[in-house]
Protein backbone atom coordinates (compact mmCIF):
# COMPACT_ATOMS: atom_id res chain seq x y z
CA UNK A 1 0.00 0.00 0.00
CA UNK A 2 1.29 3.77 -0.93
CA UNK A 3 1.16 5.89 1.83
CA UNK A 4 0.55 9.46 0.78
CA UNK A 5 2.15 12.27 3.21
CA UNK A 6 -0.21 15.04 4.08
CA UNK A 7 -0.23 18.22 2.18
CA UNK A 8 0.53 19.80 5.30
CA UNK A 9 1.92 19.04 8.77
CA UNK A 10 -1.42 21.24 10.24
CA UNK A 11 -3.23 18.24 9.43
CA UNK A 12 -1.71 15.55 11.28
CA UNK A 13 -1.68 17.89 14.25
CA UNK A 14 -4.96 18.42 13.83
CA UNK A 15 -5.87 14.86 13.67
CA UNK A 16 -4.11 14.11 16.78
CA UNK A 17 -5.74 16.96 18.56
CA UNK A 18 -9.32 15.88 17.71
CA UNK A 19 -8.08 12.32 18.97
CA UNK A 20 -6.73 13.70 22.13
CA UNK A 21 -9.79 15.97 23.03
CA UNK A 22 -12.28 12.35 22.56
CA UNK A 23 -9.47 10.51 24.78
CA UNK A 24 -9.80 13.80 27.50
CA UNK A 25 -13.36 13.97 27.17
CA UNK A 26 -14.06 9.85 27.97
CA UNK A 27 -11.63 10.28 30.77
CA UNK A 28 -13.20 13.65 32.22
CA UNK A 29 -16.63 11.64 32.28
CA UNK A 30 -15.12 8.76 33.80
CA UNK A 31 -15.43 6.27 30.78
CA UNK A 32 -13.03 3.01 30.82
CA UNK A 33 -12.44 2.34 27.06
CA UNK A 34 -14.53 -1.12 28.04
CA UNK A 35 -17.94 1.00 29.43
CA UNK A 36 -17.53 3.45 26.22
CA UNK A 37 -16.66 0.48 23.77
CA UNK A 38 -19.58 -1.60 24.81
CA UNK A 39 -22.00 1.96 25.08
CA UNK A 40 -20.89 2.42 21.33
CA UNK A 41 -20.87 -1.06 20.16
CA UNK A 42 -16.93 -1.45 19.78
CA UNK A 43 -14.32 -3.75 21.41
CA UNK A 44 -12.03 -2.38 24.18
CA UNK A 45 -9.46 -2.99 21.51
CA UNK A 46 -11.38 -1.41 19.00
CA UNK A 47 -11.37 2.15 21.60
CA UNK A 48 -7.57 1.30 22.67
CA UNK A 49 -6.69 1.25 18.50
CA UNK A 50 -8.72 4.18 17.88
CA UNK A 51 -7.00 6.12 20.95
CA UNK A 52 -3.56 5.20 20.09
CA UNK A 53 -3.25 4.46 16.48
CA UNK A 54 -4.49 5.63 12.77
CA UNK A 55 -7.63 4.93 12.68
CA UNK A 56 -9.16 7.78 10.59
CA UNK A 57 -12.36 6.58 9.37
CA UNK A 58 -15.22 9.95 10.54
CA UNK A 59 -17.79 7.15 10.92
CA UNK A 60 -15.87 4.96 13.62
CA UNK A 61 -14.98 8.58 15.39
CA UNK A 62 -18.95 9.60 15.10
CA UNK A 63 -20.06 6.81 16.62
CA UNK A 64 -17.27 7.33 19.54
CA UNK A 65 -18.10 10.60 19.56
CA UNK A 66 -21.34 9.91 19.77
CA UNK A 67 -21.15 8.03 22.78
CA UNK A 68 -19.50 10.81 24.65
CA UNK A 69 -23.02 12.94 23.44
CA UNK A 70 -20.03 14.98 21.25
CA UNK A 71 -20.26 15.82 17.98
CA UNK A 72 -17.65 16.08 15.65
CA UNK A 73 -17.86 19.21 13.23
CA UNK A 74 -16.00 18.81 9.72
CA UNK A 75 -15.90 21.85 7.86
CA UNK A 76 -13.93 23.42 4.80
CA UNK A 77 -12.14 26.74 5.96
CA UNK A 78 -10.47 29.05 4.69
CA UNK A 79 -11.97 28.93 1.05
CA UNK A 80 -13.99 31.12 -0.85
CA UNK A 81 -18.12 30.95 -0.78
CA UNK A 82 -18.25 29.91 2.37
CA UNK A 83 -19.33 29.79 5.55
CA UNK A 84 -19.35 26.22 5.03
CA UNK A 85 -20.45 25.70 8.79
CA UNK A 86 -23.91 26.96 8.68
CA UNK A 87 -25.88 26.12 11.88
CA UNK A 88 -29.06 26.78 10.04
CA UNK A 89 -28.12 23.65 8.04
CA UNK A 90 -28.73 21.46 11.42
CA UNK A 91 -32.11 22.29 10.61
CA UNK A 92 -32.83 19.45 8.17
CA UNK A 93 -30.58 16.75 9.69
CA UNK A 94 -32.34 14.10 11.71
CA UNK A 95 -32.83 12.61 14.77
CA UNK A 96 -31.91 9.20 14.37
CA UNK A 97 -27.55 9.39 15.74
CA UNK A 98 -26.65 6.57 12.75
CA UNK A 99 -28.67 8.89 10.20
CA UNK A 100 -27.29 11.84 11.52
CA UNK A 101 -23.71 11.00 11.32
CA UNK A 102 -24.29 10.02 7.62
CA UNK A 103 -26.08 13.26 6.73
CA UNK A 104 -22.72 14.83 8.53
CA UNK A 105 -20.82 13.27 5.93
CA UNK A 106 -23.23 13.64 2.95
CA UNK A 107 -23.11 17.59 4.18
CA UNK A 108 -19.17 17.40 4.68
CA UNK A 109 -18.74 16.04 0.92
CA UNK A 110 -21.62 18.81 -0.58
CA UNK A 111 -19.57 21.41 0.96
CA UNK A 112 -16.27 20.15 -0.56
CA UNK A 113 -17.37 20.22 -3.88
CA UNK A 114 -19.50 23.71 -2.96
CA UNK A 115 -16.07 25.26 -2.21
CA UNK A 116 -14.43 23.21 -5.23
CA UNK A 117 -16.60 24.88 -7.15
CA UNK A 118 -16.48 28.22 -5.56
CA UNK A 119 -12.11 28.30 -5.77
CA UNK A 120 -12.88 27.91 -9.48
CA UNK A 121 -11.00 24.77 -9.75
CA UNK A 122 -12.20 21.63 -11.99
CA UNK A 123 -12.30 17.78 -10.76
CA UNK A 124 -9.41 17.40 -12.82
CA UNK A 125 -7.59 20.49 -11.40
CA UNK A 126 -8.16 18.85 -8.07
CA UNK A 127 -7.12 15.45 -9.18
CA UNK A 128 -3.69 16.57 -10.54
CA UNK A 129 -3.25 18.34 -7.11
CA UNK A 130 -3.77 14.97 -5.40
CA UNK A 131 -1.95 13.15 -8.17
CA UNK A 132 -5.23 11.65 -8.70
CA UNK A 133 -7.69 11.58 -11.47
CA UNK A 134 -10.44 13.56 -12.88
CA UNK A 135 -12.83 10.74 -12.31
CA UNK A 136 -11.33 9.34 -8.64
CA UNK A 137 -12.26 13.48 -7.58
CA UNK A 138 -16.08 12.83 -9.07
CA UNK A 139 -16.60 9.25 -7.24
CA UNK A 140 -15.52 11.08 -3.89
CA UNK A 141 -17.57 13.85 -3.90
CA UNK A 142 -20.20 11.44 -4.43
CA UNK A 143 -19.13 8.53 -2.16
CA UNK A 144 -21.64 7.31 0.59
CA UNK A 145 -19.39 5.10 2.97
CA UNK A 146 -16.18 4.82 4.27
CA UNK A 147 -15.13 8.51 4.20
CA UNK A 148 -11.69 9.22 5.66
CA UNK A 149 -10.39 11.75 7.89
CA UNK A 150 -6.88 12.23 5.55
CA UNK A 151 -8.54 12.24 2.47
CA UNK A 152 -10.79 15.43 3.29
CA UNK A 153 -7.72 17.09 4.94
CA UNK A 154 -5.92 16.47 1.21
CA UNK A 155 -8.99 17.35 -0.66
CA UNK A 156 -8.94 20.54 1.30
CA UNK A 157 -5.57 21.56 1.06
CA UNK A 158 -5.89 20.57 -2.48
CA UNK A 159 -8.63 23.58 -3.19
CA UNK A 160 -6.49 26.07 -1.38
CA UNK A 161 -7.97 25.47 2.57
CA UNK A 162 -7.90 23.46 4.98
CA UNK A 163 -10.51 21.30 6.98
CA UNK A 164 -11.67 22.51 10.28
CA UNK A 165 -12.16 20.09 12.78
CA UNK A 166 -14.24 21.28 16.10
CA UNK A 167 -16.23 19.17 18.57
CA UNK A 168 -19.67 20.11 19.85
CA UNK A 169 -20.56 18.94 23.17
CA UNK A 170 -24.33 18.03 23.39
CA UNK A 171 -26.64 17.65 26.31
CA UNK A 172 -24.75 16.22 29.15
CA UNK A 173 -24.35 11.86 28.14
CA UNK A 174 -26.14 9.57 29.66
CA UNK A 175 -24.77 7.28 32.70
CA UNK A 176 -22.53 4.41 30.91
CA UNK A 177 -21.92 1.13 32.51
CA UNK A 178 -19.12 0.46 33.79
Amino acid sequence: MIRLDDLHPDDLAARLNLRAMLVERRTDLGYSQTAIGRHVGLSQGAIAHLETRSNWHIAVLQRYARGLNTRILLYPADLPGGPYDDPTADLFRPTDPDRADQWDQQQLLLNLAAARQAAGLTQRQVGDALGSSESAVGNYERTKTGLMLIAAQRYCRAIGGRLALELAHLDEPAEVAA
